[in-house]
């Protein structure tokens, strides 16, 4: 092809056809920029597909982190919920609502009592009440992103926004969390009076349920006569309602309204693909 335009520049030249060449050259000049600038196009498109498909990418990843995230936290709540009523159980004892019992009742049996009578449930409702979580987000692919500067790739700007705020909103939980440090260590010193250490560690449930009679009484007592006790679980109650759970259950709203944004902005990119 090129010896063929060669060969035609030359036969204008030798007819002294200047102003036909002169076109010719043009012309040609012309198709190169034509030839590039297409060339350019096509690398830009084929740019612009990998890009949409890195972007892609981050949103599946983002969608899988939420949905690890969303069962975080339902198991955060569950669990402070159990911690609730563990709370409350002991109170309900220590203001004589009803009666130890040393006969064991199966865990299963527990949620239907709505409160633990036994010397098994009673022990580990006191050895817990200083227990406070929340939920542990997963931060791989936004770490990533900002590492990276991926982030620059989400095109969807108010997607890219709500998940950003959802990230920082971290750092607020994690300041929560050492606020209550001072808390759960007036917790854990009213727990050391009323429990010993082989008491506090003894996760067996027969271990518990073979307390002589002496360490029992000795712990009903001190258990009974521990008035910052009694503090101590009205404001760890206090947490858990206003912070924890509040918390995990606006954190749960906003994992549900990423889920649905996702999924649309996926579902939007799968249609135009």
């Amino acid at each position: 092809m090129i010896k063929f335009f060669r060969n035609i520049r030359w036969r204008l030249l030798r007819e002294n056809r200047f102003t036909k060449y002169l076109l010719y050259a043009i012309g040609e000049i012309i198709l190169v920029v034509v030839g590039i600038l297409i060339a350019l196009q096509i690398n830009n498109w084929n740019e612009d597909r990998k890009l949409k498909k890195l972007e892609l990418s981050y949103y599946e990843n983002l969608y899988q982190d939420l949905l690890q995230d969303s069962l975080e936290v339902e198991f955060k709540i569950r669990n402070a919920n159990r911690n609730i009523k563990q709370l409350n159980n002991i109170l309900r004892f220590m203001n004589n609502d009803y009666d130890i019992s040393r006969t064991h009742i199966d865990s299963v049996e527990w949620p239907r009592n709505h409160y633990y009578k036994d010397t098994l449930a009673l022990v580990h409702s006191v050895s817990q009440a200083g227990f406070v979580q929340f939920a542990d987000i997963l931060k791989n692919t936004i770490e990533d992103l900002r590492a990276t500067g991926g982030i620059k790739i989400l095109q969807n700007k108010e997607l890219k926004e709500e998940l950003l705020n959802y990230y920082n909103r971290d750092k607020t939980r994690e300041s929560w969390n050492m606020t209550l440090i001072d808390a759960r260590i007036q917790m854990e010193k009213s727990i050391n009076k009323v429990l010993t250490a082989e008491q506090r560690t003894a996760y067996s449930r027969q271990a518990i349920l073979e307390l002589n009679d002496d360490d029992f009484e000795d712990f009903i007592g001190a258990l009974k006569a521990a008035s910052e006790f009694r503090e101590n679980i009205i404001g760890m109650l206090h947490l858990h309602h206003r912070i924890i759970q509040q918390s995990n259950g606006r954190l749960k709203e906003n994992i549900t309204q990423l889920l649905a944004q996702l999924r649309m902005e996926l579902a939007k990119n799968v249609r135009h693909s």
